[in-house]
């Protein structure tokens, strides 16, 4: 296996993994804990928290953000469950594209067969503000 591969996968199974080694470890615990959480539920701004952190990690986590959402809304009320949900996906939003403005436009100049005149023409089409005549989408409908 490639060495440049190999370091990425392994950053990427780490990251997959360890979340659920720790919930299959702490399973019955954690069914407890969300068992009195029922019964008796955290204060709102540490729910707020909570439901901020888990969608920013959405990114990283196999946690759908719909149920995570609705949860909020129905423990913190619309008002503070709708700003919630949005932080905490604004935040997942930023850090996704932080991560592939770091590495995945680097890695894919590097790749690619032409890098120099790629990276040319992505540095001429920011200095211009407009889009090379080859990245637009040509349409040759009816209209």
């Amino acid at each position: 296996m490639n060495r440049r591969l190999a370091r990425p996968l392994l950053l990427i199974t780490i990251v997959l993994v360890v979340p659920i080694a720790l919930l299959s470890i702490r399973g019955e615990s954690f069914a407890t804990q969300l068992r009195e959480w029922q019964t008796d539920p955290p204060a709102p701004m540490t729910f707020a928290a909570l439901v901020v952190a888990i969608l920013a990690a959405d990114i990283v986590l196999p946690v759908p953000s719909g149920p995570i959402s609705t949860l909020a809304g129905s423990h913190l009320g619309v008002a503070l469950g709708t700003a919630a949900s949005a932080l905490g996906m604004t935040l997942g939003a930023v850090i996704a594209f932080a991560v592939a403005r770091r590495f995945a436009v680097a890695e894919f100049l590097r790749n690619s067969n032409n890098a120099a005149s790629s990276e040319q023409r992505i540095a001429a089409s920011r200095a211009s503000n407009t889009t090379p005549v080859s990245e637009k989408l040509a349409y040759n409908g009816p209209w």
